[in-house]
């Protein structure tokens, strides 16, 4: 069985160059515009024996505008483009953190990734999903449905741009956090133990188990009638979880450069701000699918306590040593704390998912866990809204201070991928409740591309482009308000209905 484990030399646009391990690829365009823009393509095909397949990028120099991307396709794709943007191609981009499915069209997804980075993506045909990984931080789903014979395979329009694969041929940086979100039955089935996760079943228990040939598929659906691979959106708890773990890393960041002279005590108090109310939404997620958080409670006030004392004293290396232990643990009894309780509600969710089912009655499934009004409490509703007004706010403040030469476009672009998320976060709530959301699909990429139409002239000229930038605001902020009244209605219809007179 031949897997893939280089780059293949003959099947790459003349954009880009790989070195003589087969392993680096470095693009040697101009990268003045996406026209420019080179992909290759893996050595061999991902088997059809997989259960499981994983690779890591590791980004060695994002180049001038870190646009790179990160995906697979199949063998006709045209590779002078990124991964996702032709028909069976896929792929996520460090530029913007989002995905892009078989189109020029993209959805939110994850973080941005540059220089230093380690982007992890696996293909799981046990349930024919995808997930990427940055720096072992599972980012949730990405695709669904796979199928087909999968290549993987990078891009860059990126001048400057440097990227090295490993698929095995030496240890992985993240296998061990990822094998967490790979379940312990696969683990056991692993036949390469110490440096790959290529997980084979080749001696398959029943032939109703395993077809060689064929993907392991759960869709008994006829072939024609089956769905081409999709994006998924990412969970509100995987997203929420997976944001709280960043702004927990820039904490511990903006510390060392604060300590440095680098940043003032009001950033490092703005981050801790930040992680505060995310940590608060992550534990009104946890409470609300009726995960005991008693082991959280205590970590703002303790790490409150500990960032006071420490911004007491003078900036320096030697005066942060001596809080570093305390703040240090107080972080890592909040990351187990997350793995724990993050485990209960995956663990939670298959239940429900596999008694659902089984058994498809709304009444039988856990309270916490129904699809209805119930699903999305007022608290949680109003408070990822407020987030999302004060992320819009935030980005036409971002906006004004490009426009004075006080920030530079990937701040804004930041800002801009933020809201996505947290647009996306609504998005799933409000049709949680089954509220339609139609009137709103069109608006991150209708923003998107006015802000890079806007990125594309000098600052000074952003006038030209506030007025259409302000009108998709506000259609956002009617849809937001019309939205939230019917859920606020519904709400009351629901807790009307429910209560009853003792």
């Amino acid at each position: 069985m031949d897997l893939p484990t280089a780059w293949n030399l003959d099947d790459k646009s003349s954009n880009l160059s790989v070195d003589e391990s087969g392993l680096r690829v470095n693009y040697e365009g101009l990268g003045e515009s996406t026209k420019e823009t080179g992909a290759i393509r893996a050595n061999n095909p991902i088997s059809s024996q997989c259960k499981l397949f994983y690779f890591e990028v590791d980004i060695i120099d994002e180049g001038k505008n870190k646009g790179i991307g990160i995906g697979f396709c199949e063998k006709p794709v045209n590779l002078n483009g990124m991964p996702g943007w032709y028909n069976d191609s896929w792929g996520y981009r460090g530029d913007n953190g989002e995905l892009f499915c078989c189109s020029g069209r993209s959805n939110p997804y994850g973080p941005l990734f540059s220089t230093g980075d380690t982007i992890g993506c696996c293909l799981n045909f046990t349930n024919n999903t995808v997930f990427y990984t940055k720096n072992g931080i599972n980012l949730g789903p990405a695709f669904r449905n796979l199928n087909g014979t999968l290549y993987a395979c990078v891009g860059s329009w990126s001048q400057g741009g440097s990227i090295e694969v490993n698929f095995g041929s030496k240890k992985f940086k993240f296998a061990a956090t990822t094998s967490n979100d790979m379940g312990d039955e696969l683990l056991k089935n692993k036949l390469i133990p110490s440096q790959s996760i290529f997980f084979m079943n080749q001696t398959p228990s029943s032939p109703s188990s395993y077809n060689p040939g064929h993907l392991p598929s759960t869709d008994t659906s006829p072939p024609a009638q089956r769905k081409r691979i999709e994006c998924v959106p990412t969970s509100i708890m995987e997203s929420t979880i997976t944001q709280l773990l960043f702004t927990t890393k820039s904490l511990q960041e903006a510390l060392t450069a604060w300590s440095n002279g680098r940043v003032t005590e009001q950033q490092v108090s703005d981050i801790y701000a930040k992680l505060a109310i995310e940590f608060n939404h992550v534990v009104q997620l946890f409470g609300h699918a009726g995960i005991d958080t008693s082991n959280m409670v205590n970590i703002p006030q303790d790490l409150k306590v500990c960032l006071e004392n420490t911004l007491c004293e003078e900036a320096s290396p030697s005066s942060l040593d001596n809080h570093l232990p305390k703040i240090k643990e107080i972080i890592v009894t909040l990351l187990k704390a997350l793995k724990t309780n993050q485990s209960i509600y995956r663990q939670s969710q298959n239940n429900y998912e596999n008694n659902n089912n089984n058994c498809p009655q709304p009444i039988s499934s856990p309270p916490a866990l129904r699809k209805s009004i119930e699903s999305s409490p007022t608290s949680i509703m109003e408070s990822t809204i407020t987030q999302l007004l004060v992320t819009i706010k935030s980005l036409l403040e971002a906006l004004t201070a490009w426009c004075n030469g006080c920030v530079n476009e990937q701040r804004v672009s930041d800002i801009y991928v933020k809201l996505a998320i947290e647009l996306n976060n609504v998005d799933q709530l409000f049709e949680q409740a089954g509220i339609d959301t139609s009137n709103m699909e069109n608006i991150p990429q209708d923003l998107k591309v006015c802000l890079e139409n806007a990125f594309c002239e000098e600052a000074s000229f952003l006038d030209n482009h506030l007025p259409k930038i302000k009108t998709i605001i506000l259609t956002l902020l009617q849809a937001l308000k019309t939205k939230q009244s019917i859920y606020r209605q519904s709400q009351n219809n629901y807790e009307n209905n429910t209560v009853r007179p003792p």
